[in-house]
């Protein structure tokens, strides 16, 4: 028991700033991760209202098309 106490005593400062600077890594790693999913989050919202603008648009031009100019403009995308 002697030998642990000694060293304890021996590197009980070095033993403390590891666990510190453990700590600090450990906290600045998980925020940055909390960060990155947010930032994530935000792109793909982004992402999914451009989606749903693009698709919105493309919807309009459609309904203003005669019969005969939609079934023209899907001929491009058929396969025969």
């Amino acid at each position: 028991m002697s030998i642990l106490a000694y060293i304890w005593g021996k590197f009980q400062g070095w033993i403390i700033a590891a666990g510190a600077i453990i700590t600090i890594l450990a906290t600045a790693y998980a925020k940055g991760r909390m960060d990155q999913k947010t930032v994530t989050t935000a792109k793909v919202n982004e992402k999914r209202l451009d989606d749903i603008q693009e698709a919105k648009k493309v919807d309009e031009e459609i309904k203003k098309l005669s019969p005969s100019d939609v079934d023209k403009r899907l001929s491009k995308y058929m396969r025969d």
